[in-house]
């Protein structure tokens, strides 16, 4: 198995939309740490669609993990609710359309009725997928599981919160090839690097240590067939 290099690129990353609509981000398994999909989501400077899934959801305007800017002003404003039970968030922070809707499911539910979306944000890859028991895996088997719901050029976001020794599956998770590399007979990644991404948007979860920043390693999907 090749192994991934964990030299940090610092080069500035620029997303590249296919089309005119909003980008659409699904981050599964979020906890409170949709604040570093939402900032990620807010550097494309476009509009957005961000699906934020979780079996136990902390909304914006919780009273004990909610979120506030600088001034302590609550930052998102509450929508509606839709019948399956999300709640639809906006912000006034940004100034381009944008649109935040937390599901309080298990994220295994949520993907297989999940439309395919551009970009998936993850942190977390364990409980909403299938587990492997093998020391001999790496991202690839996890990435096999969701790819069908990136759009073909689209990307994965994965988020190295949990790259640490303390984990258990810090190699299954984090270890790829570093040239592109089938996950599939139908999809190809190609990675892209390691990037730092400051937070931009003045918001935190008081009562929680403040996100200051994200290190993440981006992946563009290829799909042969490119219905998705």
């Amino acid at each position: 198995m090749q192994e991934q290099q964990m030299k940090k690129d610092q080069k500035n990353w620029h997303y590249q939309h296919q089309g005119n609509q909003h980008v659409t981000i699904f981050h599964p398994a979020a906890g409170l740490n949709w604040i570093a999909s939402y900032n990620f989501a807010a550097r494309l400077s476009r509009s957005f669609l961000l699906r934020i899934n979780d079996i136990n959801q902390i909304l914006p305007n919780d009273g004990l993990s909610g979120v506030m800017d600088s001034e302590n002003q609550w930052v998102f404003n509450h929508a509606h609710s839709i019948t399956d039970g999300s709640e639809v968030f906006t912000t006034n922070q940004l100034d381009w359309g944008n649109m935040l809707v937390f599901e309080e499911m298990d994220g295994a539910v949520s993907l297989p009725r999940l439309d395919p979306v551009d970009i998936m944000f993850i942190d977390w890859l364990d409980d909403w997928l299938v587990r492997s028991n093998s020391n001999n895996v790496d991202f690839r088997f996890y990435a096999r599981q969701f790819v069908s719901k990136i759009r073909d050029g689209g990307y994965i976001i994965l988020d190295l919160k949990h790259d640490s020794e303390y984990n258990p599956f810090q190699k299954q998770w984090f270890s790829h090839p570093l040239n592109p590399f089938a996950v599939d007979e139908n999809t190809t990644l190609t990675y892209e690097g390691e990037f730092t991404f400051y937070h931009e948007v003045d918001c935190q979860p008081f009562n929680h240590e403040h996100f200051t920043h994200v290190d993440v390693k981006i992946f563009k999907v290829n799909h042969r067939n490119n219905s998705q």
